[in-house]
């Protein structure tokens, strides 16, 4: 059935609708209104933006994509094209939008983030300091800026700074589960096994979609308290999955090896965990799991 209202009635609409945080019903909106006609450059980003709110990243790259073709020139599909690219993992990509919006627009702190968080995936700590600290001094209240230099920081070995970075970010934001992700890992690192699993259970209630990562983080917080029936289940969910942890894997089968009766079940997941160690280039995790299969062929069980 065709929508009877007119262009201006669907953006409108739209814009409603994504200030409601109704992102799908933003995207129908802007679809409908593209459809129709609407084609300045706002349109294309809004509905990449919408897209990329729902973590479609494909469906983000290529709305953008159409924007950027249609207008060179502009910036604020590029904006959105670098994010979803960020969020793809094509770091090259993002690079390049990211930087072709700061060289006509040297204070976009959005494009300066993307930057940043390009140089932390890339490993090189001290360039994504120096974007998120520009990021940081242009909006001195961006909780996404104090996280990533607190990411920075830890990359750096200034555990200490990391550990208050974060902090501050967290009373900038203290409903970004991101945060309480960064916070949840911080006091496993400090052996603070009880405030990990607060942290993370905030970062997992706070989440549209449990993080894989912050499901395994409670479930090592739960296995350092004793609670091992609730980290097994914990190690189950995770492992299960995507993007399918290899010491998740390794994690449950060791719980399972405590009992002689499940031992069948611990070597099967040990291998699953062994196999994607080595998909995965996880050299830790792989000798981990051959370890625990090694102990389980001598006939060891039980010690977790």
């Amino acid at each position: 059935m065709t929508d009877a209202r007119t262009v201006a009635e669907l953006l409108t609409d739209a814009r409603e609708a994504i200030r409601d945080g109704d992102f799908p019903l933003g995207r129908k909106l802007l679809e409908s209104a593209r459809e129709k006609g609407a084609s300045s450059e706002d349109v294309h980003a809004d509905l990449a933006e919408c897209c990329l709110k729902t973590k479609d990243y494909e469906g983000a790259r290529e709305a953008a994509s159409k924007g950027v073709e249609r207008f060179p020139e502009g910036i604020a599909c590029r904006q959105v094209r670098a994010r979803s690219n960020l969020g793809l993992l094509d770091l090259d990509a993002a690079s390049r939008d990211a930087s072709f919006v700061l060289a006509k627009e040297p204070r976009s702190t959005r494009a300066l983030m993307t930057m940043a968080h390009v140089e932390l995936a890339r490993n090189n700590p001290a360039r994504a300091r120096d974007y998120a600290a520009e990021a940081r001094r242009l909006d001195p209240e961006s909780a996404e800026a104090t996280l990533a230099l607190a990411a920075s920081a830890k990359l750096e070995g200034k555990r200490g700074q990391a550990e208050r970075l974060t902090i501050e970010a967290a009373e900038m934001a203290p409903l970004e589960p991101g945060i309480w992700a960064s916070l949840s890992g911080i006091a496993l690192e400090n052996e603070d096994a009880e405030m990990a699993l607060v942290c993370s259970a905030l970062a997992i209630v706070l989440s549209d979609e449990p993080p894989p990562g912050m499901v395994l983080v409670r479930a090592s917080a739960l296995e350092r308290l004793g609670r091992l029936d609730e980290a097994e289940a914990a190690y189950a969910q995770c492992a299960a999955a995507p993007p399918h942890s290899a010491w998740a894997w390794v994690s449950l089968a060791r719980l399972e090896s405590r009992n002689e009766s499940r031992a069948a079940l611990a070597v099967s997941h040990a291998r699953i965990a062994a196999g994607l160690a080595r998909h995965q280039r996880d050299a830790k995790a792989q000798a981990a799991a051959e370890a625990l299969l090694s102990r389980l062929a001598s006939g060891a069980f039980g010690g977790g």
